[in-house]
């Protein structure tokens, strides 16, 4: 029993070192019953998976006659553009909220204590991680340039020329699906990246045994690397839609201001180490840089 002891006041003395405060060592109370987490799971994935045929459904027909006639569920038969992007993103919204706690759960827990609501997981293997940027990314294939192109062929045929015209329905539709599908697959790319380089730090100098209170928010609390990343890749993804449409000021715009944003959120996620905090860990608004973390130094 003494030795057992010992062993726990160790752990305890060698995570107070690295900074890192313990979400178990105040009374805490789980969020959500982890046994639940199969059902969240399969409601989200079904709900997206509903999203994107209603996207598939809805938008193509429309993009290539709009507004055309459609006899659709959830929408008039001649619906405007809004109309058309409602069904799908009210699925995608309850799926993604439904899928992220049940694939949280599946590796974690979620617990509220006496200062903040904190996520406890297991992180993802690196090789699950990058197999997750496929889906958003044959998305954006689909959205974006697919799509454009068969626009460009409706075009050509002499149907509606005005159909590519900047400010026509069908290029805003595609501008949605395609940025939205951008901005999925660079936060997926800018986690990874962050994750990469933050064990390739711990494998080099170990656990880093300080925290930067700039860094703690800014990589940590907030992560806005990863959402720096996220929105270089967004503008890159439009880059075809001012291409498409002629317009030198706008593609040098999405290029250039994709490309400066891209290398920001990439050189701020190399420092993640500096927020002193492990992966696999996340709390809510309601906390703060005192909350999950006892500096040795700012």
């Amino acid at each position: 029993m003494a030795a057992k002891n010992g062993t726990k006041k160790k752990a305890s003395a060698r995570k107070s070192s690295a900074g890192i405060a313990s979400p178990m060592d105040a009374e805490s109370v789980e969020l959500i019953p982890r046994r639940w987490w199969w059902v969240l799971l399969c409601v989200g994935v079904l709900s997206i998976a509903l999203g994107l045929v209603m996207a598939a459904v809805y938008s193509i027909p429309y993009a290539i006659d709009e507004p055309g006639r459609m006899n659709l569920p959830f929408v008039d038969e001649y619906p405007t553009v809004v109309e058309i992007l409602l069904p799908p993103f009210f699925a995608f919204f309850i799926g993604g909220i439904l899928t992220f706690l049940g694939e949280l759960l599946r590796r974690g827990t979620m617990i509220k204590n006496e200062v903040t609501n904190v996520a406890v997981f297991r992180p993802l293997p690196v090789v699950v991680h990058a197999a997750w940027i496929l889906p958003p990314f044959v998305a954006w294939l689909i959205a974006m340039p697919w799509l454009l192109s068969l626009l460009v062929r409706h075009a050509d045929a002499g149907q509606d020329a005005m159909i590519l015209d900047a400010e026509s329905d069908a290029v805003f539709l595609i501008g949605v699906y395609g940025g939205l599908a951008a901005l999925m697959t660079g936060a997926v790319v800018g986690s990874l990246f962050k994750k990469l380089w933050f064990l390739a730090v711990v494998r080099r100098f170990g656990v880093p045994d300080s925290s930067s209170a700039f860094w703690w928010s800014f990589s940590f609390y907030w992560r806005l690397d990863v959402w720096l990343v996220a929105l270089g890749v967004l503008l890159l993804g439009l880059a075809p839609l001012p291409w498409q449409l002629t317009s030198a000021g706008g593609t040098a715009v999405t290029l250039g201001g994709g490309a400066a944003l891209l290398t920001l959120g990439l050189l701020t996620c190399t420092q993640y180490f500096r927020a002193g905090m492990p992966l696999g860990v996340g709390m809510s608004v309601t906390g703060g840089y005192g909350s999950l973390l006892t500096p040795r130094r700012p």
